[in-house]
């Protein structure tokens, strides 16, 4: 914790512009005035409530004890090392409150990804939200056609399937928080298809037996068919 050590009350403090902004405000102590202040009866230094650091001035000081002597220093200078210290420890994981926020967007829908075409597919939500966490300057410029929801179904056979996550899929810089929901029920189906086959010769069976001459109105037809698109291909007339 830096100390922060009033002047005598005899010492009066000249207003200063503010300097110092959007600080973290868990930083705090006691402040010094204009003048260095010295050992003696009449200097000692008298507590004041802690103040947020962004209220230092730069005219104030800041008293430390090294190696047996009081030193001053510029408050300025203080609120430097301390920020300079904080890179060195965080590096570049180092997130100010005051520079990143968090952006939503709802009503989002997901793009089914390898899908195959003989299937249809079925989603239990067709609807999404998505909460996201970065640098508020690059969240104020982005829209929703930036983010992109997805959902493998490559590997689904037919029947329901649980559990499916959705992807997620934002510009760089920016982190997923959270998608809602983050799971879906996924129902197969074989997609059906129809043939038209013409021409089919009709055959007479199970004939009666005796003396008997049956003639028919017609002799060919038109036939059509349903199934799986997966097999329709494979149909031909001699299969009619």
């Amino acid at each position: 914790q830096v100390i922060h050590e009033p002047p005598p009350e005899n010492i009066g403090s000249r207003p200063v512009d503010r300097i110092i902004s959007d600080l973290p405000e868990d930083i705090s102590g006691r402040y010094a005035g204009d003048q260095n202040i010295h050992d003696g009866p009449q200097s000692q230094p008298v507590e004041i409530p802690a103040q947020p650091i962004s209220e230092v001035r730069h005219s104030r000081e800041v008293t430390g004890t090294a190696a047996g002597k009081k030193w001053v220093f510029p408050a300025i200078l203080i609120i430097a090392a301390l920020t300079l210290l904080a890179f060195l420890l965080l590096g570049s994981d180092i997130k100010w409150p005051w520079l990143f926020g968090e952006g939503q967007y709802n009503n989002l829908t997901a793009a089914l990804v390898n899908p195959n075409p003989n299937y249809e597919y079925t989603l239990s939500n067709e609807k999404f939200g998505v909460v996201f966490e970065g640098e508020k300057k690059l969240i104020d410029q982005m829209s929703e056609e930036d983010v992109h929801l997805a959902i493998d179904v490559g590997d689904l056979p037919t029947g329901d399937h649980t559990g499916i996550p959705v992807l997620v899929e934002l510009p760089d810089e920016i982190s997923p928080g959270e998608v809602n929901p983050s799971h879906v029920i996924v129902t197969v189906i074989l997609k059906g298809a129809e043939k038209e086959f013409t021409d089919i010769p009709i055959t007479m069976i199970n004939k009666p037996k005796g003396n008997y001459r049956i003639t028919l109105s017609v002799d060919k037809c038109t036939v059509n068919v349903n199934a799986g698109v997966d097999v329709i291909d494979s149909i031909n007339p001699d299969m009619v």
